[in-house]
């Protein structure tokens, strides 16, 4: 099986990849070129694939700093900001820090737009959601995602188990939430959603 490492001769050149150079081009990216970025990011996941440390990284004070830049970065340049895979607490934190960082560098933090991308599988045996929205996700990603990641990320179950999922977002400031059907009947999904989760929102 060929490693990741190998896809580097395989890369766009730089200048075809130039919608992806923002960052770098306004000073607020430390890669000069898509390429480096994905080199880097690309060499991460190797060590990780063979047991290392990453490169250059130390866990807790690397992802610390990495938080803060991300954090500065919507606060300085986006008009909004969207995640996914956070609990209602975590993503009410991040927005605090945002619109609190936007606040720091001059600007209005009222007009910044924010939403969370959310996963659910209605079935009135939470098992059976359960178990379809890990196949889905699953197979989506060409991953094996962990229950707990699961769970964060999908509401599983009856139509007033997942109402009550997507309300514990309004209390932290969340605007949109874009919902993606963890199910292979989509259809059904959505008409049962509109009719039974929908009024209860």
């Amino acid at each position: 099986m060929s490693t990741a490492q190998e896809f580097i001769g395989k890369l766009s050149d730089d200048a075809v990849m130039s919608c992806s150079r923002l960052p770098a081009l306004l000073g607020v990216s430390e890669f000069s070129t898509p390429n480096d970025e994905l080199r880097t990011s690309i060499a991460a996941l190797d060590a990780r694939a063979k047991g290392l440390p990453d490169p250059e990284r130390s866990a807790a004070g690397e992802a610390a700093d990495w938080g803060n830049r991300q954090v500065d970065r919507v606060a300085r340049l986006a008009d909004g900001w969207m995640t996914v895979g956070a609990t209602p607490e975590q993503f009410g934190n991040a927005w605090r820090e945002i619109c609190d960082a936007a606040e720091r560098h001059g600007r209005d933090s009222a007009q910044l737009e924010n939403a969370i991308y959310f996963n659910l599988n209605l079935n009135d045996d939470r098992a059976v959601a359960y178990a379809e929205s890990k196949r889905f996700l699953d197979e989506y990603y060409s991953s094996d995602w962990p229950e707990w990641k699961v769970n964060v990320w999908t509401a599983c179950g009856a139509p007033a188990e997942c109402a009550n999922r997507i309300r514990a977002f309004e209390p932290t400031g969340a605007q949109t939430m874009i919902i993606r059907f963890t199910s292979y009947d989509q259809k059904a999904q959505l008409a049962r959603f509109l009719d039974e989760v929908a009024p209860l929102l």
